[in-house]
């Protein structure tokens, strides 16, 4: 009995160290389970199976619902796993996304040169270089009218 929950207590230090590593000890070839619930899974199965012992249910039947029991805790972590890395929600994080945005002007746009524009976009706030065809001075608001690269965009004067 002692022997299971040494194995669950070894099993839930590894869970929490992978946990704070972000997977560390994931295996890349396995994308639908992880370490994490690995070890979830094992210390569900020596738990539940020390505390059946501990009532004098002998190993051999108190294994079988700690087997079970570990098999669901790996079964639900693979699936919310799976679930979480294919999800589509969330916000739009596409260039164009920043189109429309308005924003503040940093550094002064001249028609020949570049500036830059604070814009808030998904709730974040981005720095980007700008384009006008007309001069922005600094601290004025604006809006993007168009991407013209990942770090740039293309902005008229709202004054």
């Amino acid at each position: 009995m002692e022997f299971l929950f040494v194995v669950g207590f070894v099993a839930v230090v590894f869970g929490v160290i992978t946990l704070l590593t972000d997977g560390l000890f994931d295996l890349p070839d396995l994308e639908w389970v992880s370490s994490t619930g690995l070890a979830a899974g094992v210390a569900m199965f020596a738990f539940l199976s020390g505390i059946l012992v501990g009532f004098g249910i002998p190993l051999g039947i108190a294994a079988v619902p700690g087997v079970l029991a570990g098999v669901g805790v790996v079964a639900g972590t693979s699936w919310l796993l799976y679930r979480l890395r294919n999800s589509t929600t969330g916000p739009d994080t596409s260039a164009a996304a920043v189109v429309g945005a308005t924003g503040i002007v940093i550094t002064p746009i001249l028609p020949d040169r570049l500036g830059e524009v604070d814009v808030v976009v998904n709730g974040e706030k981005q720095r980007l270089s700008a384009v006008s065809d007309e001069e922005i001075a600094a601290q004025q608001p604006i809006r993007v009218e168009a991407v013209v690269s990942p770090t740039c965009v293309r902005v008229v004067n709202l004054r």
